[in-house]
């Protein structure tokens, strides 16, 4: 049986995913994440003359119940991600 800090954290998960979901998004919940990012949501975003096309519209989430805090590691993980992908972490 899964601990109960395991299941709050995959209960806030799911809740996170079927709010962006709720908002028009496609979401991927990354199960066991131990990553930076727990929930990937896309949708088609406006025309991005730049691009010449429909520019997506893309939210990495962390979801984070609001008592837990960050490790160093975690911050670190977090910092990494936007570094090599120029998306901004959202904590949810």
């Amino acid at each position: 049986m899964p601990n109960e800090r395991y299941v709050k954290g995959r209960n806030h998960e799911n809740y996170i995913k079927r709010k962006y979901e709720a908002l028009g998004f496609a979401c991927i919940r990354s199960s066991g994440s131990k990553g930076a990012v727990d929930v990937m949501a896309i949708k088609k975003g406006g025309y991005c003359r730049k691009m010449g096309r429909h520019c997506p519209v893309i939210h990495a989430i962390q979801c984070k119940p609001k008592k837990y805090r960050f490790t160093k590691s975690e911050r670190e993980k977090i910092q990494s991600w936007t570094e090599k992908t120029g998306i901004e972490v959202t904590v949810e």
